[in-house]
């Protein structure tokens, strides 16, 4: 059994809510992370409906770390 596909975080999270000047560090690079279920989508909703930042910030997050992952 491979022990580290079953790690998993249960309870407090501290998202980065920033993105470092290079573009990839902070909140992009928590967001290339493995998350489980909807998780990730439940993350990027909450942030733009409770505007805790701006869907613009928020999706340009989510697109570097697409390319990240790439």
């Amino acid at each position: 059994m491979n022990v580290c596909c079953y790690l998993q975080t249960l309870g407090i999270v501290r998202v980065p809510l920033h993105t470092m000047e290079d573009g990839e560090r902070g909140l992009p690079v928590f967001l290339a992370g493995k998350f489980i279920g909807t998780s990730r989508k439940q993350l990027i909703t909450a942030l733009i409906q409770k505007q805790i930042l701006s869907a613009e910030a928020v999706n340009q997050a989510v697109q570097r770390a697409k390319q990240l992952t790439a």
